[in-house]
């Protein structure tokens, strides 16, 4: 059985992540980019929300066990690990670059979307 609590307590936690993320987005973005270029921008938020949850999966780990060496826990933590390792694998492999090219290939002429993807 899960515990409530552990549940309820890390809900808060991702969502606190994320209004973190998008806080330090706004906070440091540039003046002239305010509201072009979102889908950078929603890539950075991923990263850097993917990589804080990371950060944290350890803990939830600890704390699923209650302090056992040999406990399961209720939350399917090898599961959840492989995930979010897979989520940053796709996010830094294939994300990042491929909206880094983008925006580096992008110009002001009147090609269409499929022009840009080639």
């Amino acid at each position: 059985m899960a515990n409530i609590s552990l549940i309820v307590l890390s809900t808060i936690f991702g969502v606190l992540i994320i209004v973190a993320s998008v806080y330090f987005l706004v906070y440091y973005q540039h003046p002239q980019d305010k509201w072009v270029a979102w889908l950078p921008k929603v890539v950075v938020v991923f990263g850097l929300t993917l990589s804080a949850w990371n950060i944290f999966v350890l803990p939830l780990d600890v704390a699923n066990q209650n302090g056992k060496v040999n406990a399961t826990g209720g939350i399917p933590m090898s599961a959840l690990t492989l995930a979010f390792n897979l989520a940053s694998v796709f996010l830094f492999m294939v994300a990042v670059p491929f909206t880094m090219f983008y925006y580096e290939g992008e110009d002001d002429s009147d090609e269409s979307d499929e022009k840009k993807y080639c």
